[in-house]
This record gives C-alpha cells, structure tokens and sequence, in this order.
C-alpha cells in the first residue's frame, strides 16, 4: 500500500501500529514500526561491501538501521560500478538505484517467512 501524500503523520502513526509487519525501504517508517516493536523487514540500497566506507558518516546501515530485534535487513552483497570505486552516502551512486536489484524476491519471501 502506497500511502504517500495520502495520510498525515498522525495517521501513518495509526496505520503503523496496527500492522502485523514492516516491509519497505530503510525510511522513517522503518524507524517507526522498529519503536512499535513491530516486525520489519528492511530493504536497503547499501551493499555489504560498502558498509565501512566511513561507518557512521556514509553508511546508512550503521547509522540508521532498526534496533529491533524481530528485524530482517536485506542488503546487496556487493556494489555495482561505479558505486564499487566511489565514496556515496547509501551505497549507489547512480541516477537509478541499480545495487539493490540484486535482492531477490526470493530473499524477501524467505525473510518474511522467518518473522513470523
């Protein structure tokens, strides 16, 4: 369900709350549904190899990923060029986010199996 510029803050709360499970992007939301101790499964563009590009400056994984313990972060293993060769904040450095096509649908179903 794509709520955005449907709801208000207040009611993506609401909406948040009542879900059985997060699945999306490493958003706001994400962080949201992590202080609901909801279940989350978060996709995120960053690939593992590029994690230590200046963890806590330009890696999102160690800025920003949920302190849930029922979390399931899905991230590419490795960077496509030119993302592999350059420093950016989140991992690709393209106009289209091309690493993260590498998480399979495959991989996604099997998180959610996982969680619950």
């Amino acid at each position: 369900i794509n709520l955005v510029n449907q709801i208000s803050i207040n009611e993506l709360y609401s909406v948040i709350s009542q879900s059985d499970i997060y699945l999306g992007h490493d958003t706001f939301c994400a962080h949201v549904a992590a202080a609901y101790s909801k279940p989350c499964i978060v996709i995120e563009a960053e690939a593992k190899s590029k994690e230590n590009d200046i963890p806590g400056y330009l890696s999102y994984y160690h800025r920003f990923k949920p302190y849930n313990t029922q979390s399931i972060i899905l991230r590419p293993d490795v960077a496509l060029s030119p993302c592999s060769s350059i420093y950016t904040c989140g991992g690709c450095g393209e106009n289209k986010s091309h690493c993260i096509e590498q998480i399979r649908p495959e991989k996604i179903v099997e998180a959610y199996k996982e969680l619950i």
